[in-house]
């Protein structure tokens, strides 16, 4: 097993103090804390937090600044238990949701609900409106200009610069230098400034020379990305595949039920990378937590062989009544005739270890505009190909 888990409800968000406690935001159970070695720790106050349905937690000094879901926003001091409800200071507050929070490197505090996006005055101990939206917010993040940026469900990207100036970025049919979708779950700003996004259709890179985003193409059937890590110049992206270990130069490598995860639905954006290394997701049944050193990698892909040819309902076998000369690993051309209009391959990897994780794609080029990445389903069926020549290519990640 490559990932630990803690079996649990639904889990939305990480936060860690200056002790290395582990506060976790979930949906059933308020507010739990686990140690640095990941033991459960009791609370003062832990009674009045667990009767919360809290949606983010977000550490500022001592105090966790806690998101619900209708019951506005507290916050708790880790250091002596005392709770403030923000429940008089802004009408936009009372009662409402608040999806998000995050603290930026000016310490200044931002909350969104369904009405918008607010900024704490502490001086004047209130709260002013910086954007209204009436979308669910899943991400705030501040990049190295100092400018925030806001991840929503719905609603795309939007980014608040220094001079209150605001700009969307949606999802454009047609076009090669776009948001892959709408619904945005996660961004992630890595060490070296690159802005990573994961949105229900796959991963995005922001392209500064033209202001927007280009789709990254994953090796996966299912792309929806729910959030982003960084570590090593390595990006570990949870979503409907699993746990996806990527960087562009190496590729990429899946993590599944197989290797520990308690679950293949993972919440947005509830992730955190603590400062021992260790990374943490939250998912509908619970979290996983790693570290990343410890995970080792197999650089060596498995060959993929091509087991079967059907010509219509016809299993053709060597020296049978179809023209199959010798075994289909060692043919390297096949003539087929013109009233052979439907045909299937099928094809499997040597990998003994956990086979069911198998991801698969095929293309067969002269026909295939792209890969057809087909999960472990390991059968390619065509059928009234045009007169020609194919070459026929299959593949495992």
């Amino acid at each position: 097993r490559r990932f630990e888990a803690m079996p649990g409800g639904i889990i939305n968000g990480f936060a860690e103090d200056r002790q290395g406690r582990i506060w976790v935001a979930t949906h059933e159970v308020g507010i739990n804390c686990y140690s640095r070695n990941h033991r459960p720790i009791d609370f003062k106050g832990q009674e009045l937090l667990q009767r919360l349905t809290v949606l983010d937690v977000c550490m500022d000094g001592n105090d966790l600044w806690i998101g619900t879901y209708l019951n506005g926003l507290y916050v708790f001091n880790t250091a002596n238990g005392q709770l403030r409800h923000f429940e008089t200071v802004h009408a936009d507050l009372q009662g409402a949701s608040v999806n998000a929070v995050y603290s930026d490197s000016k310490r200044r505090m931002w909350v969104a609900t369904s009405e918008g996006l607010f900024c704490y005055n502490r001086e004047k101990d209130n709260f002013k409106q910086m954007a209204k939206f009436t979308y669910v917010v899943t991400d705030i993040d501040e990049d190295s200009e100092g400018r925030i940026w806001v991840s929503t469900q719905g609603d795309g990207l939007l980014r608040l610069d220094a001079s209150g100036q605001l700009k969307s970025y949606h999802h454009e049919n047609g076009s090669e230098a776009t948001l892959s979708n709408d619904i945005v779950n996660s961004l992630l700003i890595d060490k070296a400034g690159n802005i990573w996004v994961g949105t229900q259709s796959g991963l995005c890179r922001y392209d500064k020379a033209i202001d927007n985003f280009r789709p990254i193409d994953l090796d996966v059937p299912r792309k929806a990305v729910a959030s982003i890590a960084e570590d090593q110049d390595m990006l570990w992206l949870a979503g409907d595949f699993g746990v996806l270990r990527y960087n562009q130069k190496e590729g990429l490598q899946r993590f599944t039920r197989q290797d520990g995860l308690v679950s293949e639905q993972f919440r947005p954006n509830a992730v955190l990378k603590a400062s021992d290394g260790c990374i943490y997701y939250g998912t509908i049944s619970g979290f996983n937590f790693f570290y990343p050193y410890q995970i080792k990698v197999n650089q060596l892909l498995p060959p993929v062989y091509i087991t079967q040819l059907e010509i219509g309902t016809w299993h053709t076998e060597v020296g049978g009544t179809w023209h199959l000369p010798k075994s289909l690993t060692d043919i390297e051309k096949l003539d087929l005739w013109y009233n052979e209009k439907v045909f299937s391959l099928s094809f499997a990897s040597l990998s003994y270890c956990s086979p069911e994780k198998n991801m698969y794609a095929y293309m067969l080029e002269g026909f295939d505009q792209k890969w057809n990445y087909v999960g472990n389903e390991h059968k390619a069926t065509y059928t009234n190909l045009p007169a020609g020549t194919y070459t026929f290519r299959v593949k495992d990640s």
